[in-house]
């Protein structure tokens, strides 16, 4: 995921009536994904750097406000959802890294014939490339014959 980051010489302050929204829903709420591009939509400017967004633009923005009480269920479960996410996350790299160890051990034991039971009639690998060897200097110390060829007189 791309995160956007703007540094600007504008912050916002949203002061809410506690009594009415919890500061933690509506933190929530607004870095939503779905609230953010309407934010982004709300903005005027040119590009990046210039972007504007004025309090009357801002207040045209609908938010979903249910009773308070419901409001701090969600937050509580939207906690604890984020936990199990990150548990979730740790799990996924632990698994990885005992994936990544379990194929070096794989390669490792392949290559040292630990895979599977070995017939003792098998030449060991070493004679078997010395063999491949001699049988090269055989064949490049063997001269290529030369082919006639077919002049008309």
């Amino acid at each position: 995921m791309k995160k956007r980051l703007i540094l600007c010489d504008k912050a916002y302050r949203i002061r809410c009536d506690e009594s009415r929204v919890d500061k933690e829903f509506l933190e929530l709420v607004l870095n939503a994904p779905h609230m953010v591009n309407k934010i982004d939509e709300l903005k005027t400017g040119i590009n990046d750097s210039g972007l504007n967004l004025t309090q009357d633009r801002f207040f045209t923005l609908m938010i979903p406000v249910p009773a308070v009480d419901q409001q701090r269920r969600l937050v509580e479960q939207i906690h604890a959802q984020v936990q199990c996410i990150e548990e979730q996350e740790l799990a996924i790299e632990l698994s990885l890294k005992q994936a990544a160890a379990q194929r070096k051990n794989i390669l490792k034991a392949a290559f040292a014939g630990q895979l599977v039971p070995q017939d003792p009639k098998d030449e060991p690998a070493s004679a078997l490339l010395e063999r491949i060897r001699a049988a090269k200097m055989e064949h490049a110390g063997k001269a290529k014959p030369v082919g006639k060829r077919g002049r008309k007189a």
